[in-house]
């Protein structure tokens, strides 16, 4: 399988091991809300730990890009990256506001799309998604653009979201998953919800909403500027964050809150099915470097509010810093 990797200006294909950070056999030891039994794992051996002699390494395949010149492999900002399926790429630019195909050898082979509010035109913050039955489907609000693997034009639709860039995927069922955002304004609550679409004959239609996975929100020092109209939510250096990522399976992985190595497995229905935790030996943060993480804390002319209490920088670094998913379903 092949992991892609963006590194300054150019596009890197490597070739990956499938290992898992963590993981053991399954045991149930509770019950979900809706009766689904619950494993819970105490990952204490990862993958690689298994067989210490072997030393796992990632090995280039295909590099693609230019750090100079004007040639479509010297890329501004890439956005996103769609495999066609034989070995290609398409590569959204969002610089340029181009859609690029790279082959199996790394040629490139075409470029679609510019700067403007046409058909097949992108403007503003714009994404790309694996469309159904192969397509490219690029996000550019109020519509998405349709493109076959031979970069035509095949259509646009409006966007079934009023939050760009936000979650994009099909589930194992064929439908399609949006993320939204339902916050109010007004009252300060803050919401994010995820509607499910059906895809027929061209047209997303909504069938059904579900909240997600909730996690712990991270833990921030609040900045306010000299007005006291603006504020920064700024996080604590060291603190574990909160995220979720989501499977193939239409389940998700979530985690956050607190110091402790541990993630689980959450329904789109909310039921979590399964726990993995890990014991773990925490390395200390350099007083130095834990210092000078405070003093830049702080943004320049903005003062915290409640005064910040520097204790709550933790000593240690967090278990983990990210959860990433292979192509085989293994947890990174």
């Amino acid at each position: 399988m092949a992991m892609r990797m963006i590194a300054g200006g150019a596009m890197m294909l490597v070739s990956s091991v499938t290992l898992s950070g963590c993981g053991t056999e399954a045991s149930p030891r509770e019950v979900a809300p809706s009766g689904a039994a619950v494993a819970a794992d105490a990952a204490t051996v990862g993958v690689w730990d298994r067989e210490p002699e072997l030393t796992w390494s990632l090995e280039p395949d295909l590099r693609i890009g230019a750090i100079e010149g004007d040639g479509p492999d010297v890329f501004g900002r890439i956005r996103g990256l769609i495999p066609d399926g034989a070995g290609g790429v398409w590569v959204y630019d969002r610089q340029a506001y181009e859609l690029r195909h790279f082959d199996a050898e790394g040629r490139h082979s075409a470029s679609v799309g510019r700067q403007g509010q046409g058909p097949g035109e992108f403007s503003g913050n714009v994404c790309v998604h694996p469309g159904a039955d192969g397509e490219i489907w690029v996000e550019t609000r109020p519509n998405w653009h349709r493109f076959d693997q031979a970069g035509q034009l095949l259509g646009t639709f409006p966007s079934p979201s009023n939050l760009g860039c936000a979650v994009r995927a099909w589930l194992p069922d064929g439908r399609y998953l949006v993320g939204n955002d339902g916050s109010n304004w007004e009252t300060g609550e803050q919401r994010s919800y995820f509607v499910v679409l059906e895809w027929t004959d061209g047209t997303m239609t909504p069938v059904d909403t579900a909240d997600g996975p909730q996690v712990y929100a991270p833990e921030v020092v609040i900045f306010v500027d000299a007005s006291g109209t603006r504020r920064q939510h700024v996080p604590i250096p060291f603190s574990l964050g909160a995220g979720w990522l989501l499977e193939k399976n239409g389940h998700f992985w979530a985690w956050g809150g607190g110091s402790t190595y541990a993630i689980r497995l959450e329904t789109l229905a909310g039921d979590t099915i399964r726990r993995i935790s890990r014991d773990y030996a925490p390395v200390p943060v350099a007083g130095s470097v834990r210092r000078q993480a405070i003093a830049d804390l702080q943004p320049p002319g903005w003062q915290a509010e409640p005064a910040f209490d520097a204790s709550r920088v933790p000593s240690v670094y967090p278990p983990f810093s990210s959860v990433m998913l292979s192509a085989d379903g293994s947890v990174w």
